[in-house]
């Protein structure tokens, strides 16, 4: 017997793991392990982090801060993208990243344990 795709099935699935496309679409103090592409070298690199903050850039904050940073002024590569997502990262330090670099973000049911009981200091500080 075959088996069907069940659309009701996958969205209760999707719910329960908390997949989400990337962080721009993450909730604040929930934990989540997913990848961020390197601007520079294209390279991924796997996180696991508690998002403190999402904030949504409007063209004329990306207008600002590009006109103001002069990080990788001269790369015409280099584009800000539209949501900068703050997350605590497990040894207690802070990191921005660009939602729309990420990918394969999952919800980790045990991460904000992790976190809430200090546990992520003492196994990745």
């Amino acid at each position: 017997m075959a088996l069907k795709y069940n659309p009701a099935y996958q969205k209760h699935e999707r719910n329960r793991t908390m997949i989400v496309n990337n962080l721009s679409e993450a909730k604040i103090g929930q934990v989540y392990n997913f990848e961020y592409q390197q601007p520079v070298s294209g390279d991924t690199t796997r996180h696991l982090a508690r998002v403190v903050s999402v904030k949504k850039l409007t063209k004329q904050d990306i207008a600002r801060l590009d006109a103001q940073s002069r990080y990788r002024e001269w790369d015409s590569d280099f584009h800000r993208t539209e949501t900068i997502v703050t997350c605590e990262m497990p040894n207690g330090q802070f990191r921005n990243f660009y939602a729309e670099r990420t990918a394969s973000c999952r919800r980790n049911a045990l991460g904000k344990v992790i976190f809430a009981l200090g546990l992520a200091r003492r196994i990745w500080g």
